[in-house]
């Protein structure tokens, strides 16, 4: 005796859609871990830079070496010119956002003594 069936779904169209359900959840599931290791790989990193510092130091220095006033002109103009490039070079080399001292509560990494020595590298190539 065989059996027939009245309804339009066969006994085996439950398997299928729970196979189609299954492959659904694993893409969305795929996509969501490409997304988040992404993300991870991609963010930036933040740190810090104390800039004010640095300058201030940068005027100490200067204001002793008896320097005419050209001269210091010269001088300033390459130190600003250090420090952006130095800031640059970091900041490419890193995949990282340099925001200076005051506007970070916490939680950043300090690069202040890594750009000062970049900076004093880069002015004495300079002369």
């Amino acid at each position: 005796m065989t059996q027939t069936y009245t309804g339009i779904e066969s006994p085996r169209a439950g398997c299928r859609y729970g196979v189609w359900a299954g492959a659904a959840v694993a893409a969305v599931l795929l996509c969501t871990l490409c997304s988040a290791l992404t993300f991870w790989l991609m963010a930036p990193r933040v740190v810090q830079f104390d800039m004010k510092g640095t300058v201030d130091l940068f005027n100490q220095q200067a204001a002793q070496q008896q320097t005419s006033s050209a001269t210091l002109q010269q001088l300033s103009a390459r130190f600003g010119l250090a420090m952006a490039a130095s800031l640059t070079q970091y900041q490419e080399a890193n995949h990282a956002v340099i925001l200076v001292a005051p506007a970070v509560i916490g939680g950043a990494d300090d690069i202040t003594v890594q750009i000062r020595s970049d900076i004093s590298k880069r002015m004495q190539e300079a002369k």
